[in-house]
């Protein structure tokens, strides 16, 4: 009974405190939402942890020069595609192959004609000879012996008479020099023969010589024209026309484009695994920036390490391919002609021309039934930026006979413009832009919409030197699934979760996890549903702070990403913010 009051008042004050404990916390705003990053969950092949990085390089490099001296006539421009001269076993041409450069060839054609009247004079000479031994030496041979046997026939009666004396000893000895006159006379014809024999192989051996001169200025003057023993593509040029070389001088660059080489740097044993599988998968970017894969193949493993790093040169083989880009892009472009070229009117100077004439590129020139014309761009003008699309009209004109010669590559023609009826007042100056040769949509005209034009540099390959390329060296090909970095794994009571974000909070869901036995920050984790299903599509993960995370709890995506090692044709997301 003592104590009951102040109890009574302790339990009262303690239930004022609690209520107003409660009631202060019910008045709080709620929790706000955990901001987290996600990723799209879906199903991706990633780039092996065993890739190495690659330059490409082109796989023959050569400088070339003519086997002979002389005035470069013209040569080709950097970057220009050409096709290697081909030969069968027995050194017949089966392919010319893309002129190079060129020598002037004047005193070369006059040094084939020079051998070539040597040659028909050794012939003729050899000729005679042989018609001496043939015919006259045999004749007057034929003329001794029978000389001969007439003084010997008198040579015996005279012998006989004189027994009788019945000739002179005079007449006798008459006789008897007759003898040995037609006798000397016929060793002198038989000895002329065999030195015309000698000197018959001697104009034949002349004639060899001068044939093999012949050959010689032939082969010299087939020189002055330059071709590559392999397709490739002129990467620098040496000399310009008009400057004088000596034999074996560079005078242009060459490399071997297709296949083209790449060059990676490996580990000791992965060089062995390399010379055992002689194959490897590379990717890289295309033109476009997608993404692709190839098939290389292995050409050669370097014997020795770089004593510096410790790792082995490797070299790689790849079919390289040329492309071009298409003109999808653009609104209509299917119906747009291109062109390489484009050329403005102010080029006298230049090439040489009179300041008084105009000049255009002779392969700019097309005909139709109203003469010669060319395409004038309407919507540019020399010292203007082009536009994406260069718009032109038909300009008539007429051409001079006069041919310029521009660097051995180019042809221009003087010409004089002719006033068109429907080109609205527009006049042609020398600050007007004329296209080269037109290439039409499928290579048919009809397909052009006969105004739009595009300037581009034509086909590029693929793969140039210098290009970045990704080798994967490891021995097995991982298999399409999904991966997810290992930060957005969470364990417990042996058991794997991740969390999906549902209805703005995070729904913790539990997976089948295939952990190595090394992990680091980065790597790939290949994760399956539970239930053997894939996931739902759409699905976004979260990737980071899952350790922090309950389920149910409410969150804010605010950030998406890409897990490291995705190839950038397979990204799901794009890596901007997303409010939600």
């Amino acid at each position: 009974m003592f104590h009951s009051k102040p109890t009574a008042v302790l339990l009262a004050t303690s239930v004022l405190l609690l209520s107003g404990c409660s009631k202060r916390q019910s008045d709080l705003p709620p929790k706000a939402p955990r901001p987290v990053t996600v990723m799209d969950l879906m199903k991706i092949v990633p780039e092996d942890s065993f890739t190495v990085s690659g330059s490409a390089t082109s796989w023959k490099t050569e400088q070339m020069g003519f086997e002979v001296g002389g005035r470069v006539q013209w040569v080709l421009e950097p970057g220009k595609n050409i096709d290697g001269r081909t030969m069968d076993a027995d050194g017949t041409v089966i392919q010319d192959g893309t002129p190079l450069a060129a020598l002037d060839p004047t005193q070369y054609e006059v040094a084939v004609d020079s051998a070539r009247a040597s040659l028909e004079a050794a012939q003729l000479d050899a000729e005679i000879i042989a018609q001496r031994i043939r015919d006259s030496i045999p004749a007057d041979i034929r003329s001794a012996e029978a000389d001969l046997k007439l003084a010997r026939s008198e040579y015996d009666r005279v012998q006989l008479l004189r027994q009788s004396n019945a000739a002179s000893q005079a007449d006798f000895e008459d006789a008897q020099n007759r003898v040995a006159t037609e006798e000397a006379r016929l060793d002198r014809l038989k000895a002329s023969k065999s030195q015309a024999e000698v000197e018959l192989k001697a104009a034949e051996a002349r004639v060899k010589s001068a044939q093999q001169a012949l050959r010689d200025a032939e082969r010299d003057l087939e020189n002055t024209v330059l071709y590559a023993s392999y397709p490739g593509q002129i990467s620098e040029v040496q000399v310009v026309p008009g400057s004088v070389v000596s034999a074996g001088s560079p005078v242009l660059t060459l490399q071997m484009i297709n296949p083209i080489k790449v060059a990676i740097e490996v580990s000791a044993k992965q060089s062995r695994d390399l010379e055992r599988r002689r194959q490897l998968p590379v990717s890289f970017t295309l033109p476009d920036g997608s993404r692709t894969e190839r098939n290389a193949m292995v050409y050669n493993v370097d014997p020795s390490a770089d004593p510096s790093t410790r790792t082995f040169s490797v070299s790689l083989l790849i079919m390289n391919e040329q492309y071009r880009a298409p003109l999808t892009h653009l609104a209509g472009g299917e119906t747009f002609a291109r062109t390489q070229d484009i050329w403005p009117l102010k080029l006298n100077k230049i090439i040489g021309a009179p300041d008084n004439i105009l000049v255009v590129e002779e392969n700019s020139i097309e005909r139709d039934a109203g003469g010669d014309y060319v395409w004038v761009a309407t919507n540019a003008r020399f010292g203007e930026r082009l536009q994406e699309v260069t718009t032109v009209r038909k300009h008539y004109l007429t051409v001079l006979d006069a041919r310029l010669p521009f660097l051995g590559n180019w042809v221009f023609r003087p010409v004089l413009f002719q006033q068109n009826n429907d080109n609205d007042g527009e006049k042609i100056d020398r600050e007007s832009l004329i296209t080269g040769k037109l290439e039409y949509p499928d290579d048919d005209r009809a397909n052009w919409d006969g105004k739009s034009v595009v300037v581009d540099g034509g086909a590029h390959w693929v793969l140039r030197p210098g290009d970045l390329v990704s080798a994967s060296v490891s021995d097995r090909r991982r298999e399409e699934g999904y991966f997810v970095p290992v930060e957005a794994i969470y364990q417990e009571s042996d058991r794997t979760y991740v969390f999906l974000v549902e209805n703005d909070r995070a729904k913790r869901t539990e997976v089948i996890a295939e952990l190595p036995e090394t992990l680091s920050s980065g790597s790939l984790i290949q994760i399956r549903s539970l239930a053997g299903d894939e996931f739902a599509p759409g699905a976004r993960m979260i990737v980071k702070g899952v350790h922090f995370l309950m389920d149910g709890e409410p969150v804010k995506v605010i950030t998406s990403e890409l897990p490291e090692h995705v190839s950038p044709e397979q990204e799901p997301v794009s890596g901007k913010e997303v409010s939600q």
